[in-house]
């Protein structure tokens, strides 16, 4: 077993290297695309990476382990989608690399589903009552019908305000249920 970690420390840590050497040596087709382009990658980094960083809290619990397997590769493809649409200079001009940068934002808004998914139901414990229960499966419910609006919008460009209104009162709901979580749990101990 501790050689399957060793092994996988080895292999992120190659593959760190491998993309500083990448990042140090990259080039631009445009050189003030250069310092944006690899400001643009920093903060993919940063977000995929935290992604990651989330569903890996499910890893090692089982029946959650798969969840946090899905984010990490959702969390990776995406970053694997994200960089070639960020560094091909065709980005946005037609038969682009516009499919690239659709398919890294719908991986984007899964991974972070995922991730939510993930921190959320770790915290979950069998002194959870039902008003928490029930409201923790209404806030994830909310979390995944969100990440599948905003990937539909996204992948069929939608621009019907409508559609949006009704995206952003999932998000609100979905804010709503995760923030009651907490306070829900609170007052039953405190009752």
């Amino acid at each position: 077993m501790r050689r399957r970690y060793a092994a996988a420390a080895a292999g992120l840590c190659v593959l760190a290297v491998a993309g500083i050497i990448v990042l140090l040596v990259a080039d631009a087709a445009d050189a003030y695309l250069l310092p944006i382009n690899l400001g643009y990658t920093a903060g993919a980094l940063l977000v995929f990476s935290l992604t990651a960083a989330a569903a890996l809290t499910a890893v090692g619990r089982y029946p959650l382990a798969w969840i946090g397997w899905l984010g990490i590769l959702l969390s990776i493809a995406g970053f694997g989608f994200f960089m070639p649409a960020l560094w091909e200079p065709s980005l946005g001009e037609e038969g682009g690399n516009l499919g690239l940068l659709k398919a890294a934002a719908s991986l984007w808004f899964f991974s972070l589903a995922l991730a939510h998914l993930s921190l959320v139901l770790t915290r979950v414990t069998t002194d959870d009552g039902p008003l928490v229960r029930a409201t923790v499966t209404g806030a994830l419910l909310f979390v995944l019908v969100l990440a599948t609006l905003l990937t539909v919008a996204v992948i069929d460009d939608v621009s019907d305000e409508l559609y949006f209104r009704v995206t952003a009162v999932v998000a609100v709901l979905s804010a709503l249920g995760t923030a009651l979580i907490p306070v829900l749990r609170a007052g039953r101990r405190a009752a």
